[in-house]
């Protein structure tokens, strides 16, 4: 199989739509692309990564692309913040749990979620903890 020019864009939209089905009791507001107004809490949006160790690899046979699943969670007061940590831990266990099944994707052939940095940042909104989830996908495709 040859990688088409929306390839990157449909494994983005797959992966908010998965999200979406996948926990909206847990997590109800999905975002493919970055908003500066988020909606409901805990929010995640999806982003390509920055990294490019994330791309890596070494087969010819395969094309590798990485997506960031940024969790946000609004830090109210000092005293919400224990209600904070465990409401981004929640969030960040269940998307380990619904990609850590086999082939959760139809547009890549194998997916592996990697919990990384957590954080604080300054959206539009106010300060929010966030938590960011490496997903590294692969295809496998035909190699002329």
């Amino acid at each position: 199989m040859a990688i088409d020019k929306d390839f990157i864009n449909d494994i983005r939209a797959e992966i908010a739509e998965y999200i979406t089905t996948q926990s909206a009791d847990i997590i109800p507001a999905v975002y493919a692309f970055p908003k500066s107004t988020l909606e409901s809490y805990p929010a995640v949006v999806v982003m390509p990564s920055e990294n490019v160790s994330d791309y890596g690899d070494t087969q010819d046979n395969k094309f590798a692309v990485a997506f960031n699943l940024i969790v946000y969670y609004p830090v109210q007061t000092e005293v919400d913040q224990e209600d904070t940590e465990l409401a981004v831990g929640e969030a960040v266990g269940e998307l380990m749990r619904i990609f850590s099944v086999r082939n959760p994707l139809t547009t890549c052939d194998w997916v592996t979620p990697v919990p990384s940095v957590w954080g604080d940042a300054e959206v539009g909104q106010g300060i929010f903890r966030t938590a960011l989830i490496t997903l590294r996908c692969i295809k496998y495709m035909t190699v002329r």
